[in-house]
């Protein structure tokens, strides 16, 4: 899963993507709010479906949306 959001992105969009993911904790703010606004999103891995709701409703505030990555044995 990809995590993608328009620029500015606000400092409650950050504390709640470092809420969820791992992956954002370990970025300084200025590069995790650099990737969420890339082409290519933060890359926030596999994401369980029993957290899909909760995640979702989480993140519809904030503007940040999830995407689906193509996984490189993806059937066209």
């Amino acid at each position: 899963m990809s995590a993608k959001a328009a620029a500015p992105v606000a400092a409650a969009t950050l504390k709640c993507m470092r809420d969820l993911f791992i992956e954002a904790r370990n970025l300084p703010l200025s590069q995790l709010a650099a990737q969420l606004c890339s082409a290519e999103g933060l890359l926030v891995g596999p994401l369980a479906v029993y957290r899909m709701n909760e995640v979702e409703a989480r993140l519809k505030p904030t503007g940040v949306r999830l995407e689906r990555v193509p996984h490189e044995d993806d059937v066209p």
